[in-house]
């Protein structure tokens, strides 16, 4: 068996084929190259020129639940992620999709209450500033978040019709109440429209879903390359078997 490749999951918008991360405001980041200077940390360690793919953290989440499946594969799902921001990873007919800049999925910057709280981000009202770990840890009652992580499950489930949503992240599972409120708000959500709500589900990963989906990230790239022209230029020429390095 050889090292095929190293998959990274990041918690910011990073551009595909560039590895640049564009947005990171939880990080403080901004157009950072963090592909190169993976790239060279890894030969410093001595690890062997192999395929790198730098990805948003819940992108690979959602990546560990669509190419890891125990069962039948959805091929439309949504993962959640919430820790100290909020994510969304997003496939669609059996690819990840990440938008034209790689902001897609971003959902923590999405704006919840006009004028509401201040963002990391310098914005005011977004998700991450009622759900985002910080604002759990000053909030005394859990179930005010999942309220508003209902609203969101709500909007995702209107706005991409996903077989399922997943939920995952720290703060998923230190704050079972407010998962529960969440499901509580999408079914009312559900009735009022005479609907039937989505199937909702957690990680089969726990919180390593992140790391397995960041595994997953090198075996998506090879079987459903989203870019390329640019998975070329990063794939050595002979390669034979599957051995992938996690990293997050």
């Amino acid at each position: 068996m050889r090292l095929t490749g190293v998959g990274v999951g990041l918690p910011g918008a990073v551009e595909a084929g560039t590895g640049r991360v564009r947005f990171a405001p939880n990080l403080g980041w901004r157009n950072v190259d963090v592909l190169q200077k993976l790239r060279a940390a890894l030969a410093r360690a001595g690890v062997a020129a192999v395929s790198l793919q730098v990805q948003n953290e819940a992108d690979a989440a959602a990546l560990s639940e669509f190419e890891f499946p125990r069962g039948k594969r959805d091929d439309s799902l949504i993962f959640v992620t919430c820790d100290v921001g909020v994510g969304a990873g997003i496939v669609l007919n059996d690819s990840l999709f990440i938008g034209a800049h790689g902001i897609a999925g971003e959902i923590g910057h999405s704006i919840l209450k006009v004028d509401g709280p201040l963002c990391s981000c310098g914005r005011r009202g977004c998700a991450d500033a009622f759900i985002g770990a910080r604002a759990l840890s000053a909030c005394a009652d859990a179930s005010v978040g999942g309220v508003y992580l209902g609203v969101l499950l709500q909007n995702l489930w209107t706005h991409f019709d996903p077989g399922v949503i997943v939920l995952g992240g720290p703060s998923c599972a230190a704050h079972p109440v407010m998962v529960q409120q969440a499901l509580l708000i999408l079914q009312r959500y559900a009735s009022e429209a005479g609907m039937l709500a989505p199937e909702v589900r957690e990680a089969r990963y726990g919180v390593l879903a992140a790391a397995v989906g960041a595994a997953a990230l090198v075996l998506h790239y090879y079987l459903r390359p989203m870019h390329k022209h640019a998975w070329r230029t990063q794939l050595p020429a002979a390669q034979s078997g599957f051995q992938t390095l996690k990293s997050h």
